[in-house]
């Protein structure tokens, strides 16, 4: 259900069978649409993370849809959607020179996460 098959099992178990059943009740409620507003899964907490951090308690989803790509993205304020559409043109800049320079090296992902992190 989560698309997310990262960390361990054992420890996943546990900290779903020590929840209690109302909690239980909301993640199962929440995770469709959270899994429906991150499409790309490389962007989905691990669920580890999720669990840990309440995610479902601490990040409400109120979908909005973007008219021009019809995508659906998280609702976000103002700067955290600048800082989300200038990541991905960085990104998809980056990969259009690595396509024109017939190379690909370093994926955009890492240069522009580097960049983001030394600023």
């Amino acid at each position: 259900m989560y698309g997310k098959p990262v960390g361990n099992v054992e420890a996943l178990k546990a900290k779903w069978y020590s929840l209690s059943a109302k909690n239980k009740d909301n993640i199962l409620d929440y995770i469709p649409r959270y899994v429906a507003s991150t499409p790309e899964i490389r962007y989905r907490k691990n669920f580890e993370n999720f669990l840990s951090e309440r995610y479902w308690e601490t990040h409400p989803l109120n979908t909005i849809q973007n008219e021009t790509t019809r995508n659906t993205y998280p609702a976000i304020n103002e700067t955290e959607r600048r800082k989300w559409v200038v990541y991905n043109n960085a990104i998809k800049a980056i990969a259009d020179l690595n396509v024109a320079a017939g190379t690909t090296t370093i994926p955009a992902e890492t240069v522009v996460a580097t960049v983001i992190s030394d600023s």
